[in-house]
């Protein structure tokens, strides 16, 4: 079991990432967490991951995270488990709300030769792809992309397959 805290008090940025004025903790965050838990028992892979319910940062306060990670099977996986409650002391049975749940495992993915030459950067015979207005265009009503998650600097497209660098 691995345990956490998230608030905007002290991850201002997880502000950047907004839905009519809510505040959702975002799907990459929810494989981090994965992906952190299956290393430290181990695992190199998070082979799946399926997000249920969306986590709403409060505005004030703070939510506590938590993690649970299953015993391997004989395949060497383990069933995992992303849950979240209101971090409010001295509060008896404020519930845990069920956001996640996934696989980790032991295996590496084969690379398909495609991607073979990554430490090569533009990947050769890609072409680069304009992002001039990207972010413009994915804004949707209510959404908020801010700066935190404005990250992707520039695209090359090869063989139907984009690759992005982001800082």
């Amino acid at each position: 079991l691995f345990t956490g805290r998230l608030s905007l008090a002290e991850d201002s940025w997880l502000a950047d990432h907004a839905v009519y004025e809510m505040v959702l903790f975002p799907g990459t965050g929810f494989l981090e967490l994965a992906w952190a838990a299956g290393r430290a028992l181990g695992a190199s892979t998070v082979e799946s991951l399926t997000l249920l319910t969306p986590l709403v940062l409060p505005e004030r306060g703070a939510v506590r995270v938590q993690v649970s990670v299953e015993a391997p099977d004989e395949a060497g996986r383990r069933a995992l488990s992303v849950y979240s409650r209101l971090d409010e002391d001295g509060v008896a049975g404020v519930p845990w709300r069920f956001h996640a749940m996934g696989v980790l495992s032991e295996e590496v993915t084969e690379l398909s030769e495609k991607f073979e030459d990554l430490g090569v950067w533009p990947p050769p015979g890609a072409v680069p792809v304009d992002l001039s207005g990207l972010y413009d265009g994915l804004e949707a009503p209510g959404s908020h992309w801010g700066p935190a998650f404005q990250g992707l600097v520039e695209a090359w497209r090869s063989g139907g397959v984009v690759f992005g660098r982001v800082e």
